[in-house]
């Protein structure tokens, strides 16, 4: 697989495909499982397979270029129907559980034009809700995914990911073990799981991903039960970003926090980068150019830098909708009116009205036009 191939694919990831238990334990699986949540495209479900050369899968599998060469076509139908047979298991808002596989079928054939062979795979029924039209997710680069060495350090990627705007969150010791495949034999006592799991994916994650992460631990009787982290994205993060951790609950307060970014009015071309690695670029991004196409507009640049504008006053605000700024007390309720509104699940639905609206208008006029 060609590197440069991975470099702009992002992974958009919903929280409830995020927060399953067990079906992919192998780090294998979760390779492909990202590099196919990178390549479809969550807003048209007719993406729903994608193909993967031999080059491409074995690489993803670990396999060297000498196992590659040795290997038939019987040998990695193995591994994709060891794939289709998985079984993911997503805990429900009743504490209850749902068990069904993301992957219905798998073709693998040889194509006529090139020679060369291929693996085909096929989201399932029960899958596709988790894949496409997603009301809320979550994106990170496939780049720095594939770069990561253990099931352990992505699983705790992603998790930390899901909770990077809220900068600080609480778990429970034995929800992370299920959220990381980690059997209940293993790792029996804390301080083993500390060494040879936290501590091993805070170096990974910290040297090899877009954020840095600390944590600490909370007592509940005797034991350690509760782990409490906090995120910051790299540009954010202080510069001793690894912290050494005992078993003894350190308050979050009582850390190193970082300076707050110096406000710019200027918009510039590191800043347009920057902005459009945020998760909520898409939503920036639609609001200034359906500005700018609005003839009472009073846009005075680029919908490019008034998308990035957009995004750094989300940021400075730490994406919080008016409701949350006033329990807070960050503003009062007379300053309501003169704050924007981040409800981000209103907006989506209004991007996602606006795009049925404008197929249908697309399919009324190319109707019209086989009328004539």
């Amino acid at each position: 697989m060609k590197k440069n191939k991975n470099t702009k694919l992002i992974i958009s990831k919903s929280p409830e495909l995020n927060a399953m238990r067990n079906g992919y334990p192998t780090l294998r699986e979760q390779r492909i499982l990202a590099t196919y949540l990178a390549r479809i495209n969550p807003l048209n479900p007719e993406t729903r397979t994608i193909r993967f050369t031999f080059g491409e899968f074995a690489e993803l599998c670990g396999l060297k270029d000498d196992s590659v060469r040795g290997m038939n076509i019987k040998e990695y139908r193995k591994i994709a129907k060891n794939i289709l047979h998985k079984v993911v298991s997503l805990r429900t808002q009743t504490d209850g559980y749902l068990d069904f596989v993301l992957f219905s079928q798998s073709l693998i054939e040889k194509n006529p034009e090139t020679g060369e062979n291929y693996i085909e795979l096929s989201a399932s029924h029960e899958g596709m809700q988790f894949f496409f039209d997603l009301k809320q997710y979550i994106k990170f680069d496939l780049e720095i995914v594939l770069a990561l060495k253990s099931i352990n350090q992505i699983r705790l990627y992603e998790l930390l990911k899901e909770h990077e705007w809220h900068k600080k969150f609480d778990i429970k010791l034995n929800e992370l073990r299920d959220l990381l495949f980690i059997s209940p034999h293993e790792y029996p006592l804390f301080k083993k799981f500390n060494q040879d799991v936290l501590t091993v994916c805070q170096k990974a994650i910290n040297e090899l991903t877009d954020i840095n992460f600390t944590y600490t631990t909370k007592r509940v009787g005797r034991k350690v039960g509760v782990i409490s982290f906090t995120v910051l994205p790299k540009a954010k993060a202080p510069t001793t970003s690894v912290v050494h951790h005992t078993e003894q609950f350190v308050p979050i307060k009582d850390e190193v926090k970082p300076k707050p970014p110096k406000k710019s009015t200027n918009i510039t071309k590191k800043d347009i980068a920057e902005a459009q690695k945020s998760e909520f670029w898409y939503y920036a991004e639609y609001i200034a150019n359906k500005r700018s196409r609005q003839k009472s507009n009073n846009i005075t640049t680029t919908p490019e830098k008034y998308a990035t504008g957009i995004v750094k006053k989300w940021i400075e605000s730490g994406y919080k909708t008016i409701e949350e700024l006033v329990a807070s007390g960050e503003i009062s309720k007379n300053d309501v009116k003169n704050k924007p509104s981040f409800d981000l699940n209103l907006l989506e639905q209004m991007i996602r009205d606006d795009y049925k609206n404008h197929l249908g208008m697309e399919k009324n006029n190319g109707d019209n036009k086989k009328n004539r």
